[in-house]
């Protein structure tokens, strides 16, 4: 019986070996295949994650080269409107070098013939027969000779208040250039002519009156006289 006993252990031990033998074969390959299907795996996510980089690179590239050209666009345009603002620039430059030139031909014709119509109205005035646009002449071209001028009119106001003759007019008026004096004389009483004798007596005891000459023009309406006084001066 013992031995019978003994005899099923031994199946039983040799069957429990059996299946653990064929249990540890079985799982061997699977436990050796771990380590080949990690690395695919793994390479096959930095393969994917070396693809995912590959096209942001190419994405960032892409955009990088767009915002060139539209930065290289913007900058052509900006170029073009600046070279069209250039070319304004200049013309509206030569318009007013244009407008310069014709301003000082303008003045400097307009300064020849004042010069031209004072010399003849100053020579008129020397010949004895000066006329009112002559006289308009003088009175807005002919230069005041401050040393002359201003002497002579203080001279013509005194004058008028020391002289009797005068006492019923009224020096509205006096002024001076260079050789040539306009008086306005008016009265103080109604239809009382101005007499310029006494005022020419005075004039011919100046020694700056020396051969000059006097002229007066009675204005019928206001009974204003108006007395020019040309001092032939010498010219220098």
């Amino acid at each position: 019986m013992k031995k019978i006993l003994h005899i099923a252990y031994l199946v039983i031990i040799s069957v429990l070996l059996i299946l653990l033998w064929q249990e540890q074969s079985t799982l061997e390959p699977s436990i050796s295949a771990t380590p080949y299907q990690s690395s695919v795996a793994e390479q096959r996510d930095a393969a994917e994650r070396g693809t995912s980089r590959d096209y942001a690179i190419d994405i960032d590239e892409a955009n990088l080269e767009a915002m060139i050209a539209e930065l290289q666009a913007e900058n052509h345009a900006l170029r073009m409107q600046l070279e069209e603002r250039e070319g304004e620039l200049a013309e509206l430059r030569a318009e007013e070098d244009e407008a310069s030139v014709e301003v000082a031909s303008i003045e400097n014709n307009g300064q020849s013939s004042g010069s031209a119509a004072l010399q003849r109205a100053m020579q008129s005035a020397i010949d004895g027969h000066l006329s009112g646009d002559e006289m308009n002449v003088r009175r807005e071209e002919e230069p005041v000779d401050p040393d002359w001028a201003y002497p002579v009119e203080q001279g013509l106001q005194d004058f008028f208040i020391s002289q009797e003759e005068f006492r019923d007019f009224t020096l509205a008026s006096v002024e001076c250039r260079t050789s040539y004096c306009e008086l306005k004389v008016t009265s103080d009483q109604a239809g009382k002519r101005f007499d310029s004798s006494a005022l020419h007596r005075y004039m011919r005891e100046q020694e700056w009156y020396e051969n000059g000459m006097m002229m007066a023009f009675e204005n019928p309406e206001t009974g204003e006289t108006t007395v020019i006084l040309e001092a032939r001066r010498p010219r220098e």
